[in-house]
């Protein structure tokens, strides 16, 4: 009688040694689980907070001013002579704040896709801006040559600018849903 109790007593400790064994086992495995997930949630945060949102808020700002740019620029050719000079200069502060804008979004991004497509939208701005500066610079001489490049060359320039946002866009809200 003595040895069968002994026998189940032993038995009754290894089988609570091997559970305990095996509880251990499970918290380990979930420890190195539950930090690789904490690992996993530090880098999207990261990279959310370092590119997705400013990217995003970048580009409200930029998509902003692009709408203040085309409408200081249809304006300047219906103000009197006298204040052509002051919206001449709000057009050249906003040109000079989208640029500096398409820096910072360069820096965000500053190779592969992201950084194709802020290229693509820094030549469009480039060609809508040239064209608008042609448009300025025969305003006075040429009134009629100036209204043909509004009606026929602008709005393919405004076009093609506003393609190459939404492609930002939707790039920039591809790696801000992806952190």
């Amino acid at each position: 009688m003595k040895q069968t109790k002994s026998l189940s007593i032993k038995s009754s400790f290894r089988l609570i040694q091997l559970i305990i064994g095996l509880l251990l086992i499970f918290l380990i495995v979930q420890g190195a689980v539950f930090w690789q997930v904490c690992q996993q949630g530090t880098i999207a945060t990261h990279g959310l907070e370092q590119e997705g949102l400013p990217s995003l808020r970048l580009l409200a700002s930029l998509q902003e001013n692009l709408a203040i740019y085309r409408l200081h620029s249809y304006e300047i050719m219906f103000v009197q002579d006298k204040d052509r000079a002051a919206k001449a200069a709000e057009i050249d502060a906003v040109t000079q704040k989208n640029k500096e804008i398409l820096t910072q979004l360069q820096q965000l991004y500053p190779d592969g896709e992201g950084h194709q497509k802020i290229a693509a939208l820094e030549t469009g701005l480039n060609d809508y801006v040239q064209t608008v500066d042609h448009l300025r610079a025969i305003l006075d001489k040429d009134f009629p040559g100036a209204m043909n490049i509004l009606d026929k060359d602008i709005p393919g320039k405004v076009k093609q600018l506003n393609d190459s946002a939404t492609q930002i866009k939707e790039f920039c809200s591809g790696v801000a849903d992806e952190r």
